[in-house]
């Protein structure tokens, strides 16, 4: 399947796709501009939520589900807007590295490795787990701990989510490799090399304390 992303129409924002051989084409966000990253964010959101949808054989083609709602008060009293929080990560992440207009030979590193363990776990927003037992090195899972920091202080302030539970998550200490100089059969190269030197030393001392003796008996005889 094909990524559905935003594209840029006349300065507005677009989404276009097909779904069994139906086009379809709106802006999911209400006078949202490409060249406003918070816009660009949502409608990237709205992307993953039809991209998902349609996986799952939930898709909505009355688009109704993904098209931006107009609060509608039963009184002329001001009503404050209730807050929907996203319910899952890869949504926010693809939200967060949309906003920041990456290249894409930075999205082929790091980015688009955690995207793929986001994509195979399919946390909540509110799960940490997945990630924290992840069976990798500090020097894999410190940056990578980063970019979740980052992602996810930025959808906090984005009132995308309630709260980012990846702050209180500490680096994993280093840990300084045991340095071996030799391998185990170099080991037994060595002892044996040793072992073979041991012996004729202790040949060749053999051998002059009995020179020793018989020169002594000489001169006691003489």
């Amino acid at each position: 399947m094909k990524p559905i992303t935003p594209i840029n129409n006349n300065g507005a924002i677009q989404l276009k796709f097909a779904v069994i051989g139906h086009c379809y084409s709106f802006n999911p966000v209400k006078g949202g501009q490409y060249s406003d990253k918070t816009d660009l964010a949502k409608a990237q959101m709205v992307a993953t939520q039809i991209q998902n949808d349609i996986l799952a054989d939930n898709f909505d083609s009355t688009l109704v589900k993904y098209k931006p709602r107009i609060p509608v008060s039963p009184s002329k009293e001001a009503v404050l807007p209730q807050v929907v929080y996203v319910e899952t990560l890869l949504e926010v992440w693809d939200a967060w590295i949309a906003s920041l207009n990456m290249s894409e030979a930075s999205k082929a590193n790091h980015p688009k490795v955690i995207r793929r363990m986001i994509s195979k776990a399919a946390p909540s927003t509110t799960s940490t787990e997945w990630f924290v037992s992840q069976d990798i090195s500090a020097n894999t899972f410190n940056p990578r701990l980063g970019y979740l920091k980052s992602c996810s202080k930025w959808a906090l302030g984005k009132n995308l989510i309630e709260v980012n539970l990846f702050e209180n998550i500490k680096s994993r200490k280093q840990t300084k490799p045991e340095i071996k100089p030799f391998t185990l059969n170099e080991m037994k190269l060595i002892l044996k090399e040793f072992e073979y030197r041991f012996d004729r030393i202790g040949s060749i001392s053999r051998g002059n304390r009995k020179k020793e003796g018989k020169q002594g008996r000489r001169n006691i005889v003489k």
